[in-house]
């Protein structure tokens, strides 16, 4: 049957009956039909919808459960659909038909509101214009909105964060390494009246009376002098006699109000701030005249009571006097007025303007020289960012950017002092520490512990150990590969036991290796940084500090004072940064980042310099602009924080401010929304580097600004490279395995957050998904993760080596010895170099081409790419074998004749340019020496003019057979085996002696293969032979100190582990195999492979331990014989082949969509043949007909040969070309278009895109191109390359979807809007206009109303994507900011306080300024307390009808419906003053739901029901308290088996899994085990939680072992298809635990909201609380089962607390009234919020008054203020009437990638104290027996630690729960039995599976709580 849709007026439906297949009728013009089902109770589900003129109104699918349903509309009359066959008791199906339509105005205000931060006047009249001059009749608007967004991508200025903050900061300064200060001739030289600056604030202040006057002087400076002193307190100055005091008030914006303290008192003054006076008879030194009535160079910027306040030079002065001034004077510069007045000169920063497109000519080294070498050299290192234009220098003064400083060095007496001598950093060895009195350290004798054995004088020994004893020790120390000369580090093994008298001994001493070793402290002769101890000491005094007095007196060492317990040690050691060992060689880049300088690298003999001068390469930053020096501006840099008294709060505070100016009046509006939106996904959190610090958070912002409508590449790429956000997710100065292996003999593994974050959050999600959004499913119907832990592990290793660039001059806070704002660096030495396999078992190096195919002319092919070096002759990955850098250095000449010369030249105007970048657009041909190379690197184009050649990426295969020996010029530095054909060394050739030279090559650090070192030795009569070294001569060659071909073969061999993961080895002598320091990765496996554990299958195979050693062979094979189809090609191939640019092939075929290139005729489909396709990204591929195979030797176990960008010998190319690979590999993935489809749809206020707006917003992105519907004229959008974000936004912006008016009816259309754009644009659409001064400051929004630039609470930014809040009518269906609906109330009060009050903190408003008594306004419309306030005036004579339809316009794009204009009008009429009646009007709007969300609602009917009061019961109160630890708690040092392991050490293998954070075993807190089925009867707990350790021993508490996240019982070989949770994310796991619903039976529900259903239906009186987070496990299945609330850390705030007209909040609630059935759905569910929380935040805020918590004892933490406001609202229970309390809260930074050891003592000594303060208080109330406390955490930690001394995401983990009614003392559920090798329950890398689900616990509590099992 075929279906009409109803008449729309008769507001009637259509039900369908039950059938399979129906067909349906497509809406008529302008309406909506909508297809939904329901049970007949619950609200309705949308199936699908038909609509105005989207898609032809062809039925289209909708989100939801029924997303997937297929519409079949290829009949013009109807469309056909199945309707889908649900299990359910009652289903209907109906139709509904709307009708919905707005006004011209208020379509534009719906567009700009979705476009901009904002609707404003303007812009409103501006597009009006535009619609009144358009031709036709029909005013369409999509060509006009069309040409508003090709505007905004292409002709309207970006505008940077960074060049604002800039430009406008110009602060007092004295010089520093940022930047020098202004001259006071200079132009833009301030001058003021004032005698004090807020500069002054903090500083010495010194008073003396001469002659009845005050001579105020500044750090014994004289600045003014005045008649009086007297203080607004009343207070009297007494004076009595010369005396320093402090200026310890100053307000920045009005300067005539400071304080002094006083008499212990800050006194603010009476007096104002005094002007200068002086006497000028006694001509001060420095006086200049200025004629500021006649001169035009003088700006007079503010003049108060015909005094000039201030004057900026406009342009420098010429005066006589300017010359003899220095320009580092510390004395007074005084001018004089014509008029007598006198002005003193304030010395500012300057900023130099260095922007990436033109760089400072000379680097920034004028200012260097006038700096007196002061400031750092401001040239920028060379970077991808800023390659194109960097240029060579033509200045004599130029300087160059801080060189390179590779090498190792001694931690010897010498490079300890150089520390102090270079940087007055105190670094010590630390002696005198005692360790048979230190609680943290085990006797040497401890299985697993580590001792430290100190080379000793031969008196010392004094055999005073056991035999026994003496033997373990002696062989360990013998076979030490400890290379200290001093010390050495060893543990006892498992298998070793010392003789029982030796048992808990500390001193012993022995005989070994004929010197005598004593034991020491394993602390003892540690070197580390005193840097910050030195400052916060509590010894210091002004004369004496104990720290730096050991450096001042020329001491390498410091002694631990015998009067301090070692516990003091213990404590304030984590302040101290470790170095290493005294007499440690160590890299000095592994320095702590602050003593890695260039001046102490130049000390220590390591720092390669770049030379200065004419021809440097100078380069700049984007945004890096100049200042002007006219601003007045607040903004400072963060150095003068401790200078001038500045708080962490007032400089974090600055960013905040310039993100808000710029997003309420930059004309970039489309551009800066989307890099809001692009901020909120690729998310930085606060602190991530420097708090403090302004520019670097600027600088990271604007890449989303300057990328907004690029590519997302690029963005990615430079999120990639930032500093930021390696210090973030923890991938800062990651480290190999092989690396921390070899250097500090740990095995640790690579970071693996970033790895993980940047795939779920910045590319790929959790789920593939089809181009619509829908997930894709396999053949049992789940969802397919993109991505498993093993995929993390092995890009883990492809983010290794990342640091950050040289600090530099010209950007603020250069004294952090840290660099935030350029791309960071990669390490060579900290790179991991393996192989590795990423998503869908596909090689990073896949489709690359292998470096031996390159031909080496390539350098003169098409394509070739030359970077320019300037006068430099080396590249940077030269340095790392070449041994100085000197003149000497012989590069690649090029003739004068050469064509790529003149290539290079780019002549313009008969001058060579030098481009920073040349890429040959077609092949040259070779002239004189270019013709006879074998490789090129460095070439002349003219003296002093060098380029290097950038080689095209390509991979070896680091599998390989008939390998050769590379040694170094001497043989025992180190040998490799090396593939014959790769560039990784030089000839070392040998005569008859066998004596080895390097002669022969063509440049300095020529590196060539074997086959041509061969013959250039045979060419010269000599050989290459298996040398001892390499002799020196005295030629061009011998600055190189790389690996050299020997004569001696070489094979390379595999070790393979029991999952199959492999790690090569080779049979050179000195590779010796051991396999926990080898790197393992994954391989692809043609069937099975070897597994040890069943003899290795045989062959050249051989078990050695849990692992098979095997040599190999290589099976090469062409894979098609035939011509292969596209897909084919992508399928099997794998080896990317080279383009008909590099290489000519004797024929091209094309077939269909594939192109053929025959390299030989006779072969058509050899090996060498390449077939040439398109990817499904549009990307050209060239594949190789080549397969290479691993066969293990005499065994059928195959793998293909993994491509790597390393060879044998890495360099920095290889790392950045796996790098961009590895990028590549997130970026052109099928999920990556709909995943960011998806998320930038609901940022542009969308909640629930339909699957077909997610494909066309994807196919757009995927394309590069949006062409706009309607818009003749209008170009295409993009530039026709996927990933292209214009093309993406202007189809998210010109979607029907998004501009179709008509889909504001349907209930699931539109969004909560986002609280921090609603407060935006209300400042945008109500004209808010500054004080003049003043500065767009708000402050503590994050807090109030959940979300504030920068301040974004976790990686998922402020809300999750999928989270579904209570109203909506299925859990699949979504809004985000949902999350922030708690905090709705606190956003109406500061809106509402903003519309009478202006901007200020007054009476909940959002000012960042205090209002005092005195200033704090009382009336309604007083602002004399505000920064600004909102100036919208109408012009409509007070017409009621006009001021309310333009507010219904701008502030809800006509969304206001009659109703509610009903109200407001009768609110309007009702107030006589017309601004005041505009005021309550704007306040009833902003309070309105129409407001808040997008989508039609509906009139309201009646008053919403409020909760019922609860009364009074006689049931006994219980609490349960579940604390969340938030981030994935390393729980396996927080329960650790300590002994009594039943003849099993776990300790021991604790120890060794742990490495180096594990826990000593003296350290931990006992707790008796035997009552528990556990393996050990004595656990440790973490030393940090004594309370815990008390509860525990008082019953009070119980352990939780093994326990995690489980939908059902798993094993190791199918938890990844039987789990149906997300593992190892944090949200997913987060949400899982709060709900604890895997197969979803009860959606949308929490854990805790379904307890509250269960308790209110047995008649209890239940209210639920979360503190400082969101409602989500408060969620039940009925929104008004119980009363639940959030409350922030500082409590509920009252509703309106200065409330100016008594039916305000009444109004209120009948705006949010309930509108019936087809309401939309976020306005019903904000309305419903807002509602509820308006009485309950009253009602709880007098209940936590009435509280008498005794405040004082919990300490100021966020644990502590959580647990304060729990305690609170138990002892308040009587009051609400509850009897059963339900409360969440999530609270900690437990995610330790890095220091986790630091990290886990910090967050359990605050869980801890925060703990023992709520149990006190809960037992002084009486009420500790009636409450229980589940702890719970995301996941557990991995075992094995990373480089960062972190761990990373794992799943089992263990907990506890405490409560005076547990019955505790006993440890729950299964601790692993095995801690090391592989087990049942080890997943790989430390991961183990939890053997207790989290239900298990919570159906104790539940019972506790009265709850039975059916409930």
């Amino acid at each position: 049957p075929v279906y009409d849709c109803p008449d729309a007026s008769s507001s009637g439906s259509t039900q369908l009956p039950i059938v399979t297949r129906v067909r349906l009728t497509r809406a008529p013009s302008g309406t909506l039909c909508t297809l939904t089902r329901s049970d007949g109770s619950g609200p309705s589900i949308p199936v699908g919808r038909s609509y105005g003129s989207g898609n032809g109104n062809d039925w289209e699918r909708v989100a939801g459960p029924f997303a997937s349903i297929e519409y079949d509309c290829s009949d013009s009359s109807y469309c056909e659909v199945t309707i889908p066959n649900i299990s359910a008791t009652k289903q209907i199906f109906e139709l509904n038909t709307f009708e919905h339509g707005i006004s011209k105005r208020d379509e534009i205000a719906r567009f700009l509101e979705q476009a901009t931060f904002g609707t404003t006047h303007n812009d409103l009249k501006s597009i009006e214009r535009e619609l009144e001059e358009s031709s036709g009749s029909d005013l369409n608007l999509i060509p006009i909105f069309s040409q508003w967004i090709y505007s905004q991508v292409n002709e309207v200025k970006p505008t940077s964060h960074r060049e604002t903050w800039r430009h406008l900061t110009s602060p007092r300064i004295e010089g520093g390494r940022e930047g020098r200060r202004r001259g006071p001739c200079e132009k833009g030289a301030r001058w003021r009246r004032a005698a004090f600056h807020y500069s002054d604030a903090y500083t010495n202040l010194r008073i003396k009376k001469i002659d009845g006057v005050y001579h105020l002087s500044i750090d014994g400076i004289f600045r003014t002098r005045v008649k009086t002193i007297s203080f607004q307190s009343g207070k009297k100055f007494k004076y009595r006699g010369p005396q320093e005091y402090s200026i310890c008030f100053f307000n920045r914006k009005a300067y005539d109000r400071f304080g002094i303290s006083y008499e212990g008192v800050c006194e603010e003054t009476w007096m104002g701030n005094p002007s200068i006076d002086i006497d000028i008879s006694s001509r001060p030194k420095y006086l200049i005249p200025f004629d500021i009535e006649e001169d035009s160079k003088f700006f007079i910027e503010e003049a108060k009571k015909n005094k000039v306040e201030t004057v900026i030079l406009k342009e420098e002065l010429s005066h006589s006097m300017c010359r003899n001034i220095s320009d580092n004077t510390n004395q007074n510069i005084y001018a004089e007025l014509s008029n007598g007045q006198v002005l003193i000169f304030e010395p500012t920063l300057v900023w130099l303007s260095n922007i990436a497109e033109k760089p400072l000519n000379d680097g920034g080294g004028e200012t260097v020289k006038q700096s007196n070498g002061v400031v750092q050299c401001p040239n920028v290192p060379r970077t991808f960012l800023n390659e194109n234009n960097c240029k060579m220098s033509q200045r004599i003064s130029s300087c160059a950017p801080t060189g390179s400083m590779n090498g190792d060095i001694v931690l010897n007496p010498r490079t300890l002092r150089s520390f102090y001598n270079l940087r007055n950093i105190p670094v010590y060895s630390i002696v005198n520490l005692r360790m048979e009195e230190d609680l943290m350290v085990d006797a040497p004798c401890e299985i697993g512990a580590t001792s430290r054995w100190k080379k000793s004088e031969v008196s010392d020994c004094t055999d005073d150990i056991d035999p026994q004893t003496a033997h373990i020790f002696r062989t360990l120390i013998k076979e030490s590969n400890d290379v200290n000369i001093h010390l050495k580090d060893v543990i006892v093994p498992e298998d070793s036991a010392c003789h029982e008298s030796d048992q808990g001994k500390f001193h012993m001493s022995l005989w070994a290796n004929d010197e005598c070793y004593t034991t020491v402290h394993p602390d003892e002769y540690n070197v580390y940084s005193f840097k910050d101890w030195a400052q916060d000491h509590p010894g210091n005094t002004l004369s004496f500090n104990p720290i730096y007095a050991p450096a001042t007196n020329g001491e390498h060492v410091i002694s631990f004072p015998t009067s301090h317990s070692p516990t003091r040690w213990n404590l304030n050691k984590e302040r101290l940064e470790y170095v290493g060992r005294f007499g440690d060689s160590i890299p000095f880049n592994d320095l702590p980042l602050h003593l890695k300088s260039y001046d102490i690298a130049e000390s220590l003999g390591v720092y390669a310099s770049k030379p200065d001068g004419v021809g440097i390469l100078v380069c700049g930053s984007p945004g890096e602009v100049a200042n002007d020096g006219y601003s007045n501006s607040p903004f400072v840099i963060s150095q003068l924080k401790l200078i001038r008294g500045l708080t962490q709060e007032k400089l974090a505070q600055q960013r905040k401010t310039v993100w808000a100016m710029v997003v309420t009046t930059a004309k970039d509006q489309l551009r800066q929304r989307v890099a809001w939106a692009l901020s909120q996904l690729l998310v930085i959190r606060p602190a991530s580097m420097e708090i403090e610090n302004t520019e670097i958070y600027l600088s990271y912002y604007d890449i989303f600004v300057r990328h907004a409508f690029g590519n997302y590449r690029d963005i990615l790429r430079e999120v990639a490279y930032s500093p930021l956000m390696s210090h973030m997710l923890t991938y800062f100065e990651s480290k190999s395995t092989e690396y921390i292996w070899k250097t500090y003999r740990r095995k640790q593994f690579a970071d693996e957050n970033f790895a993980r974050e940047i795939m779920q959050l910045f590319s790929i999600g959790l789920i593939k998904m089809k181009t619509d959004g829908s997930p894709i499913l396999d053949s049992h119907g789940n969802e397919i993760p993109t991505y498993s832990n093993d995929d993390i592990t092995e890009y883990a290793r492809a983010w290794t080596g990342f640091t950050q660039q040289q600090p530099r001059g010209n950007v603020e806070d250069r004294d952090t010895d840290k660099n935030g704002i350029d791309p960071m660096r990669i390490s060579i030495r900290w790179r991991d170099h393996y192989p590795k396999q990423g998503l869908d078992r596909k090689y990073i190096g896949d489709a690359y081409p292998l470096c031996s195919d390159i031909p080496p002319t390539s350098f003169l092919k098409s394509g070739a790419k030359y970077r320019l070096l300037g006068k430099t002759k080396i590249s940077d990955d030269q340095e790392l074998f070449l041994l100085n850098h000197s003149s000497d250095i012989a590069v690649t000449i090029l003739d004068d004749s050469s064509i790529l010369r003149q290539r290079l030249c780019r002549s313009w105007n008969g001058e060579c340019t030098y481009p920073g970048i040349v890429q040959i657009n077609w092949d040259i041909e070779c002239t004189g020496i270019e013709c006879n190379l074998d490789n090129i690197k460095v070439v002349e184009v003219e003296e002093n003019v060098y380029y290097e050649y950038i080689r095209p990426a390509c991979i070896k295969f680091p599998f390989f057979q008939q390998g050769k020996l590379l040694s170094k010029k001497r043989r025992e530095d180190g040998s490799i085996c090396a593939e014959r054909s790769t560039y990784v060394a030089a000839s070392a050739c040998c005569g008859a002696e066998n004596v080895a030279t390097h002669t022969k090559c063509k440049f300095t650090g020529e590196r060539i293969p074997f086959p041509v070192a061969e013959k250039r030795c045979l060419e010269n009569g000599e050989k290459l032979c298996d040398y001892n070294y390499v002799r020196w001569t005295e030629d061009i060659c011998n600055n190189y100190d790389g690996y050299f071909w020997t004569a001696a073969d070489c094979e390379i061999t595999v070790v393979v582990a029991e999952d199959g993961r492999v790690a090569i080895a080779s049979d050179v002598a000195n590779d010796t195999i051991d396999h926990t320091s080898l790197t393992f990765f994954r391989v692809n496996w043609k069937e099975n492979h070897p597994d040890a554990r069943f003899s290795c299958g045989g062959g050249s195979c051989q078990a050695v331990g849990e692992y098979c050693h095997c040599s190999i062979e290589l099976v090469e094979e062409r894979v098609f014989t035939s011509q292969p189809s596209r897909s084919e090609v992508l399928s099997k191939l794998h080896i990317g082949g080279l383009s008909p640019r590099l290489l000519d092939y004797e024929s091209e075929e094309v077939i269909d969509d594939v192109t053929t290139h025959v390299f030989n005729l006779e072969y058509k489909f050899s090996r060498n043949t390449v077939f040439q396709v398109k990817d499904e990204f549009g990307r050209e591929l060239y594949l190789k007909n080549h397969m290479s195979d691993v066969q293990l030797s005499g065994t059928d176990f195959i793998f293909r040969n993994p491509p790597s960008f390393f060879d044998s010998v890495p360099d920095t190319l290889d790392a950045l070309f796996e790098t961009e690979a590895t990028i590549d590999h997130y970026f052109y993935h099928l999920n990556t278009a709909p995943f960011l489809a998806t998320r930038f749809i609901q940022r542009f206020g969308i909640s629930n895109p339909s699957p077909g707006f997610i494909e066309r917003v994807s196919t757009a992105f995927k394309s590069g191109n949006f062409q706009p519907p309607n818009s003749p004229g209008i170009p295409e959008f993009g530039d026709g390359s996927y990933g292209s974000m214009s093309a993406m936004i202007a189809a998210i912006l010109m979607d029907n979807e998004s501009r179709d008016v008509i889909l504001d009816s349907d209930p699931i259309f539109g969004a909560i809007r986002e609280p921090l754009v609603k407060l935006v644009s209300l400042l945008r659409n109500l004209d808010y206009q500054q004080t003049n001064g003043s500065y767009l400051e708000m402050n503590y929004l994050q807090t109030r109303i959940g979300q504030e630039s920068y301040e974004h609470p976790s990686v998922f930014s402020f809300y999750l994507p999928d989270y579904s809040p209570p109203g909506l009518p299925t859990a699949s269906l979504v809004s985000p900011e949902a999350m922030l609906l708690p905090q709705a109330p606190t956003l109406v009060n500061g809106m509402l306080s903003l519309i009478k009050f202006g901007l200020s903190r007054c009476h909940a408003g959002f000012g960042n300024e205090y209002c005092g008594i005195r200033r704090k306004p009382h009336t309604d419309g007083d602002y004399s307390a505000s920064i600004g306030r909102l100036s919208y005036k109408p012009s409509f004579n007070d017409n009621a009808e006009d001021v309310i339809d333009y507010l219904s316009t701008v502030l809800t794009s006509g969304r206001m419906t009659s109703k509610t204009k009903e109200i407001i009008a009768t609110a309007f009429s009702s107030v006589p003053e017309a601004d005041a009646a505009l005021r309550l009007a704007e306040q009833l709007t902003i309070s309105s739901p129409e407001y808040h969300t997008t989508g039609k609602s509906k009139d309201v009917i009646s008053t919403r029901p409020s909760l019922p009061p609860l009364r009074k019961t006689c049931k006994r109160h219980k609490a349960v308290v579940h604390v969340l630890l938030k981030g994935g708690c390393d729980s396996f040092n927080l329960l650790v088996p300590h002994s009594k392991c039943g003849g099993k050490n776990l300790y021991f293998e604790y120890k060794k899994a742990r490495g180096s954070i594990a826990i000593a075993k003296k350290t931990l807190l006992k707790i008796d085990a035997s009552t528990s089925t556990q393996q050990c009867k004595m656990f440790g707990l973490h030393p940090s939680l004594p309370v815990l350790q008390s509860l525990y021993n008082e019953g009070e508490a119980l352990f939780l072992a093994g326990v995690g996240v489980l939908s059902k019982p798993v094993t190791k070989d199918n938890y990844l298809f039987e789990t149906k949770t997300q593992l190892f994310a944090h949200n997913k796991l987060q949400e899982e635990i709060g709900r604890l619903d895997p197969y979803q039976k009860i959606q949308g529900t929490g854990t805790m909201g379904r307890l509250a259903d269960a308790l209110q239906s047995k008649k209890y009186n239940v209210e639920a609380f979360a503190i400082d987070t969101s409602l989500a496990t408060l969620q039940g299945k009925d929104d008004f089962t119980a009363k639940s609330a959030v409350s922030s850390l500082y409590g509920f705030e009252k509703f309106d607390p200065s409330s100016t007209n008594s039916s305000l909040t009444n109004s209120i609630h009948t705006l949010n009234g309930e509108s019936g059935t087809s309401n939309g759905f976020f306005s019903d569910i904000w309305s419903t919020s807002l509602h509820q929380n308006l009485k309950r935040n009253n009602d709880l805020h007098w209940a936590q008054q009435s509280a008498s918590i005794s405040w004082q004892d919990f300490p100021y933490t966020q644990v502590g203020l959580q647990l304060k406001r729990v305690a609170q609202m138990i002892e308040a229970s009587g009051c609400r009437g509850s009897d059963r309390d339900v409360f969440y809260i999530e609270t900690g930074m437990y995610d330790h990638h890095s220091d986790v050891v630091q990290g886990l003592q910090k967050e359990f000594s605050e869980l801890n104290d925060a703990l023992n303060s709520f149990v006190i208080e809960l037992k002084s109330q009486g009420k500790w027996e009636d409450v229980t406390v589940m702890v719970t955490s995301d996941f557990g930690r991995t075992l094995s630690p990373n480089s960062g001394l972190g761990t990373d995401h794992g799943w089992s983990g263990h907990s506890f729960i405490l409560g005076g009614d547990v019955k505790g003392g006993k440890i729950l559920g299964e601790y692993p039995d095995q801690l090391v090798g592989s087990s049942d329950i080890s997943v790989g890398r430390g991961r183990l599976i939890p053997t207790m689900p989290w239900e298990a616990p919570w159906n104790a509590v539940l019972g506790w709580m009265g709850i039975e099992d059916k409930h």
